[in-house]
């Protein structure tokens, strides 16, 4: 009898997001879970930065991590407008992908009279 029993983990890979920048174009990594756990702790450095500078190390070590073959010099030259959009980008790339296979952790329910 043969085995019914299927998953294909392929399904599950997705599409990069592009990002162009002065005329190159760059991939956001597929989410790894290596990458995943880097992108925690890079968001924790980020959150127990003690001043600007610590913040946007953390920030373009994150974007670097995410997005490889965008060197770290290029990320150095960006704009604080341009730097907050890509940021933007990949977060919600990272989220959407987190939430949409069932990754994320879902909120805490609202407690309602009935509830408490």
């Amino acid at each position: 009898m043969a085995n019914e029993r299927y998953l294909d983990l392929d399904a599950f890979a997705t599409e990069p997001g592009i990002i162009k920048y002065k005329g190159a174009t760059y991939e956001i990594q597929d989410i790894s879970v290596e990458l995943y756990a880097k992108a925690i702790k890079l968001q924790e450095k980020i959150d127990n930065a003690t001043d600007d500078e610590d913040v946007l190390n953390g920030v373009m070590e994150l974007l670097g991590a995410m997005i490889p073959d965008m060197p770290f010099e290029t990320i150095k030259t960006m704009n604080i407008k341009q730097l907050s959009a890509l940021l933007g980008f990949v977060v919600q790339d990272l989220q959407g992908e987190l939430e949409k296979n069932g990754i994320a952790p879902s909120p805490a329910p609202k407690k309602t009279k009935k509830n408490r």
